[in-house]
């Protein structure tokens, strides 16, 4: 591993396009290697299903952007957004905040369409380098950044160098555990600080209180957001007040360990919540002073962000002439053109001749003692796997539907399971309600042909769902567009949604209301544990359409 680069922009006095993109809005501006920005635009998020309408808007923005500053066409282009993301090739990966946002290249779309080269960054990281070179971290040796906003994210400068992690995706500090099995958070986790301290969460838990028929101010409100719990607070309502309690606590506890792990002489808070300024600012100063490990922790100086709402710009522009000055706090530097996919090559010695019986026994050892170890840790998913089979009996016998689906081999899945319930397990009973949606050729391939491969099975669940029914999706990633945008259409036309899923369950988890998820990584392994899940699901089924209980 490298050791990181000084955050330093370089010496380059060429204008950089900064190109920030968030879940509410983007916003765009031209950045000299000073900080300052020219040209500002910013627009809501349009959030279509197809994620090309608002990449378009953005680079539109952009050439106006460049047009009003009047500084020249752009020598780079910085770019911010939320990640999971690959900065190296430029890809934003599955940011939760964007729904559908999977696997889009925005750095090379952005070097081709102004011909310059890119750097993209997290936004919290870009804010962090902003707010060290010019805001509120200036001077520090090492500081800590937190933007809390839509989600919660951050970045950390340590000795001067900006850290970003092994794969460039360090700084989730929202997904930082404060509540163990607590609120369900976007990344498909429980108890994250991000479920309880973003703007999104704050204003959802007043939702939820309101529709739960709690009194409060908020309720002449048709959609209270956290400024508006914020403000109800300060007023003392009751309910306001121990939302927003709750919220900062969280905050504190998630801070109070940042800073017994890095012990900074600084932390500072940024993003649309922090504007309710000393009624966040004071509770976590508080925290870190009460429960920081050490004195020097202690000591952290906690403050709000002195930059403002430009402060992602303003970090990608200087991310941007960093990489013009040879000088990219980010790692090495990297230029706007795809990077192909080294191949190995198969393997030299092993032919059918030698494959003898000790070696099979061997490959079976190894295959037999993972499978083992995933199954004994699938088992803690009993209660999980008995709701499901409780709901698809429930639905069936109220006269629903099952619809199913996945790719590849978890296409095969989905037909497994619908078949076990059109046929039978091992009972003779009743035939039971159940589609696959992936073997209909003619509607897979009119989709694919006439829109995209990720409208295959969005339109289906469209015309066939209905509420009643139980849409389930097989998918060992979570992230296929399809299957995410099948689950989100589902839910909205009021079916229950069923992810046999892995790991946190990934963007399709956040669709779904009931989750199976295999707790490893390999895909042959997850693909039996949904096999095995299926199987006991379907025991369920079968003994409850036969009047019977089930057996083992």
């Amino acid at each position: 591993m490298t050791d990181p680069a000084p955050v330093d922009p370089g010496d380059d006095s060429s204008p950089v396009l900064a190109l920030d993109i968030g879940g509410t809005k983007l916003a765009v501006a031209v950045v000299t290697a000073d900080g300052t920005t020219h040209g500002s635009l910013v627009a809501p998020t349009p959030h279509t299903g197809d994620w090309r309408v608002a990449v378009d808007l953005l680079f539109d923005l952009g050439r106006r952007a460049l047009a009003r500053a009047g500084l020249g066409e752009a020598a780079a282009v910085g770019i911010s957004c939320g990640g999971p993301l690959d900065a190296e090739a430029g890809v934003l990966l599955c940011p939760p905040h964007l729904p559908g946002w999977i696997d889009v290249p925005i750095g090379p779309l952005a070097a081709e369409a102004f011909g310059a080269p890119f750097a993209l960054e997290n936004d919290a990281t870009s804010a962090a380098v902003a707010e060290y070179r010019l805001g509120a971290g200036r001077g520090t040796h090492t500081m800590l950044y937190l933007t809390v906003s839509t989600g919660i994210g951050g970045g950390a400068v340590v000795g001067g160098a900006l850290h970003r992690g092994a794969a460039g995706n360090g700084g989730e500090f929202g997904h930082i555990t404060v509540h163990r099995g607590g609120r369900r958070c976007s990344c498909g986790r429980r108890g994250c600080v991000e479920a309880y301290a973003s703007g999104t969460s704050i204003a959802a838990r007043a939702r939820e209180a309101l529709a739960a028929g709690a009194e409060s101010a908020l309720g002449v409100l048709t959609a209270p957001t956290a400024a508006d719990v914020a403000a109800a607070a300060a007023d003392g309502d009751p309910l306001a007040t121990a939302i927003w309690a709750e919220a900062v606590e969280l905050l504190g506890v998630a801070v109070t360990d940042l800073v017994n792990v890095f012990e900074p002489d600084a932390v500072v808070l940024g993003g649309g919540v922090t504007r309710s300024g000393a009624m966040l600012l004071d509770p976590v100063r508080a925290q870190v002073g009460a429960e920081a490990m050490t004195p020097a922790a202690g000591a952290a100086r906690v403050a709000l962000a002195a930059l403002g709402d430009e402060v992602c710009v303003v970090g990608a522009g200087l991310i941007g002439h960093a990489l013009l000055g040879g000088v990219d706090p980010t790692g090495p530097p990297r230029r706007a053109h795809h990077h192909a996919t080294p191949t190995t090559p198969p393997p030299r010695g092993i032919t059918l001749a030698t494959i003898g019986s000790d070696t099979m026994s061997d490959w079976l050892a190894t295959q037999l003692g993972e499978h083992r170890s995933v199954a004994e840790a699938t088992g803690d998913l009993a209660e999980e796997i008995r709701a499901a089979g409780e709901l698809i009996c429930t639905r069936l016998a109220a006269g629903g539907t099952v619809w199913s689906f996945g790719n590849g081999g978890s296409a095969a899945d989905a037909q497994h399971l619908t078949g076990e319930l059109v046929g039978h397990y091992r009972r003779d009973r009743r035939p039971l309600a159940a589609v696959t949606l992936s073997t209909d050729p003619s509607a897979m391939t009119c989709i694919a042909n006439d829109y995209t491969y990720e409208e295959v099975f969005r339109r289906q669940v469209e015309a066939l769902a209905r509420p009643g029914d139980v849409v389930v999706a097989f998918s060992t990633s979570g992230r296929s567009p399809n299957i995410v945008t099948a689950l989100a259409a589902a839910q909205r036309r009021g079916a229950t949604t069923l992810l046999f899923g892995a790991g946190d369950g990934g963007p399709a988890g956040m669709h779904a209301d009931r989750a199976l998820l295999v707790p490893a990584k390999s895909t042959q392994r997850i693909q039996e544990m949904h096999t095995l899940m299926l199987h006991v699901i379907s025991e369920m089924v079968d003994a409850w359409a036969a009047g019977e209980e089930p057996t083992a």
